[in-house]
């Protein structure tokens, strides 16, 4: 009787397991949806703001740390937004979450030292990554400044091809 229990209990932690959620091949739409009196969502279009800029460096000038940094195209001051991360090299598989070793979100024009923060509620999971790109998930991932309430959603694919300023 006690062996059929335990069977019955692994097959049950087996089916959970395998229902768990899997990792799509395929990129998810990126959105950032930003409240602060009205909602404003950024998207992958033409009439919205978008992370054009999205690179990481390995190694980064912090040990064992991957470096990700992306910003939007705005122009005006709560519409520029920064996202930089150092993230630990060994946290970097697909499906788990990366661990940080820093982390901000801000608006970089503004003069309030309110519209930064190193935290977030919601999850972000590592896609992807090699040596040509890290692709980050993010799952209702939500940061609070001053200027208010920014979501993140969707993917976000980081290039190795680094600009200009700041190749050697």
């Amino acid at each position: 009787m006690k062996r059929l229990y335990y069977l019955i209990v692994i097959g049950i932690g087996l089916i959970a397991l395998l229902s768990c959620e899997k990792m799509t091949s395929e990129m998810l739409p990126f959105s950032l949806t930003s409240t602060n009196g009205e909602t404003k969502s950024y998207k992958d279009s033409d009439t919205g703001l978008v992370f054009d800029q999205a690179y990481f460096m390995d190694p980064s000038d912090i040990d064992r740390c991957v470096w990700a940094s992306a910003h939007t195209n705005g122009r005006m001051v709560n519409e520029l937004i920064w996202l930089s991360m150092y993230i630990k090299d060994g946290s970097l598989k697909a499906g788990k979450e990366p661990r940080f070793e820093r982390l901000s979100f801000g608006l970089p024009a503004s003069s309030n030292s309110n519209d930064y923060t190193g935290k977030y509620n919601g999850r972000i999971t590592v896609k992807e990554f090699s040596k040509e790109q890290l692709v980050l998930r993010f799952h209702n991932v939500v940061f609070n400044i001053a200027a208010g309430t920014y979501t993140l959603n969707g993917d976000i694919a980081f290039s190795s091809d680094l600009p200009d300023y700041l190749k050697e």
